[in-house]
């Protein structure tokens, strides 16, 4: 539930409609059944809007307390109801309020899941125009350095910014990804070939790079071009995060119906505050780097009907976790 200023007065709403209504089913209406019936239907009122604006939660707590402070009054009111009706009145608050509650929280995600496509359609297009940008520069720059290295002054560290800028361009162009044709294949063969590429980056810098492999595979039906950039990116963020003489494991996993890969570090781990932002896109702690790595990551194995996700302790390092569904899941 909200705790902003604007919640908390829908809160104090609601409550004072179930106190004012239960001061009035309490001190009027005597033993006249007609007034009682009355009141019952009011007390629709403050669950209809414990449930709408505050969700299943709301509604269901509304109707808790409803029940609580109405039902006791027609008790001593013997003669008139029975424990059935009563008891079916009980009922039809808590159901009233559990079902609007959930049509509230569904119409919710509808509304964050539409704002989130628009969200993440406008950031695809801009990042496509960027990176198409970037890679013409990025091309230009590479055949001057193929033609005329001496007019770049042979700064060592010149071929490193080239990099950057490539790995962005790739960050970029994956966050908007065309599609691009599936094939069969296996989820440790994606694996292998990932690690092979970092394994001279790892020993540069002093980290183990090592794997374990689920030994009966995973066939999946991916772009594995595609997931190969995500792979790369997790092993290259890992190794980046790692001490001198720490081990980068990536493992994979045969789960039910899918497919497991994870990278798993031991570096100082993600920050709680910072876990529910790391798949923003442009939100970065490390310096220098794009922020969309992470975020293209999950767009792109999202794409694959999978998903990205994340698990990490402070101090004890970070794992990534792409869960994939199985090419042939009944095999």
């Amino acid at each position: 539930m909200q705790t902003n200023p604007h919640s908390r007065l829908k809160a104090f709403c609601v409550l004072a409609l179930v106190v004012g209504l239960t001061a009035v089913h309490y001190t009027f209406g005597g033993h006249n059944m007609d007034v009682h019936l009355f009141h019952r239907e009011l007390f629709f009122i403050p669950i209809l809007l414990g449930a709408f604006w505050f969700g299943m939660s709301g509604g269901i707590a509304t109707a808790v307390a409803s029940v609580v402070l109405y039902i006791p009054r027609l008790i001593f009111m013997q003669g008139h109801l029975t424990w059935t009706t009563l008891g079916f009145q009980a009922v039809v608050f808590l159901m009233v309020g559990a079902l609007l509650g959930w049509l509230s929280d569904r119409a919710k995600r509808q509304r964050q899941a539409a704002l989130d496509a628009e969200r993440q359609a406008v950031v695809g297009r801009a990042a496509t125009a960027v990176a198409g940008e970037m890679a013409e520069i990025l091309g230009a720059l590479r055949r001057m350095t193929a033609e005329k290295p001496e007019n770049l002054g042979l700064d060592p560290d010149y071929q490193a910014e080239l990099d950057r800028l490539q790995n962005m361009v790739e960050a970029l162009s994956n966050y908007a990804p065309t599609p691009k044709k599936r094939l069969s294949t296996d989820i440790n063969t994606v694996i292998k070939e990932q690690v092979a590429r970092f394994q001279e980056t790892a020993e540069q810098a002093s980290v183990r790079l090592v794997t374990s492999l689920d030994s009966k595979g995973c066939p999946i039906h991916v772009n594995d071009e595609q997931l190969g950039d995500v792979i790369a990116a997790l092993i290259r963020n890992a190794i980046e995060a790692s001490p001198n003489g720490a081990t980068v494991e990536v493992s994979s996993l045969r789960s039910g119906a899918c497919c497991e890969l994870s990278v798993k570090d031991q570096g100082p781990g993600i920050k709680p505050e910072h876990q529910a932002r790391i798949f923003t896109p442009f939100f970065t702690t490390k310096p220098g780097g794009s922020g969309l790595a992470l975020a293209a990551g999950r767009k792109v194995v999202s794409t694959m009907g999978g998903e990205l996700t994340l698990q990490s302790t402070p101090g004890e390092g970070a794992r990534f976790i792409i869960t994939i569904p199985r090419e042939n899941p009944e095999t």
